[in-house]
Order: structure tokens, then C-alpha cells, then sequence
């Protein structure tokens, strides 16, 4: 859905993102703990950050993200059933996102998998729905809904509260 979206949103302006064994994580099917998925808000640039993996990764395109809160808890490593969770940034805009899918808004570039989400709805699992902010140029991730200026562009993925 978010793909089909994205080319009624962005048309020629989509770099598909190649399915290549340097964007996964080495899969344990023995391993089925989760890991928090992180929400960060950053008052300068006006952009929300969603991650799982260390923000102090992430260097200076990343300071002055102040924590806010836990949208919900993935898998670190590849499970039966899951997509990898890829994080995006457009030095432009100023802005991460963090989706699921195969093609991107141009200007953004592949900075890490932070994870694995299931693509459709299983027991005990939540949307992680995108959003959008014109007026910021922000993309937003959340297991949320938020009313602030913010237009619903399509679910993500799933994954526990």
C-alpha cells in the first residue's frame, strides 16, 4: 500500500531500493527476543526519528534528537514471516524514514536495517503507520495517530506494544 502510494505521491521522483544480502541481518530463528523501537523528536530540524539500533550510530545527522518514548518492540534478527525495517535519511530535507518498503522519495539513501517487522497483522501485533507533514517535510512513524498537521500515508508493518 505504501508503494503504491509513494508512486501516486512521488511518480518518477522513486529510487527502488535493490534486495541485496548487505541490507539484511543474518537471521536466528532461535532467537525470538524483541528490542525497543525508539521514537526521537528533533525541535530545530522538525523531523521525528524511529529506530531500534543505537542513536549514537547515527552521528551528527542525528544530535539534537531528544527521546520521547517507545512506539513498540521488533525483532533484531530475520523471523519467519518478516521484512527488514530500513531507516533513510535525505540530508536536504533534514528528515529520517523509516519504512518497509522497496521504493523511496528521491533524495533519500539507505542508512541501516534497524530491524524486522511483520508485513500483515499477527496475534498480539499493532500498525506501524506512516505519516506525512508537507509543511516539515517530515516523515513520521508511529504505532500512534497523531493530529498535529500530520496525513496518514499508509502501514508499515506490525509490531508488538
Amino acid at each position: 500500500m505504501l508503494l503504491l502510494l509513494l508512486f501516486a505521491w512521488g511518480g518518477d521522483n522513486l529510487i527502488k531500493i535493490p534486495t541485496s544480502e548487505s541490507t539484511k541481518i543474518e537471521s536466528d530463528e532461535s532467537s525470538t527476543a524483541t528490542i525497543p523501537l525508539r521514537r526521537y523528536w528533533n525541535g530545530i530540524t522538525t523531523d521525528y526519528l524511529t529506530i531500534a539500533q543505537p542513536i549514537v550510530d547515527l552521528g551528527a545527522p542525528a544530535q539534537g534528537h531528544v527521546f520521547q518514548g517507545i512506539e513498540g518492540h521488533i525483532f533484531p534478527v530475520q523471523q519467519p514471516d518478516t521484512v527488514p525495517l530500513r531507516l533513510f535519511w535525505n540530508a536536504k530535507r533534514k528528515d529520517y524514514l523509516t519504512t518497509t518498503a522497496n521504493a523511496v522519495p528521491a533524495g533519500y539513501v539507505m542508512v541501516r536495517v534497524e530491524g524486522f517487522v511483520f508485513p500483515n497483522q499477527h496475534p498480539g501485533t499493532v500498525p506501524l503507520r506512516l505519516f506525512w507533514r508537507a509543511e516539515w517535510q517530515d516523515f513520521f512513524a508511529t504505532t500512534g495517530n497523531p493530529s498535529f498537521g500530520y496525513v496518514h500515508i499508509g502501514i508499515v508493518g506490525y509490531v508488538f506494544p
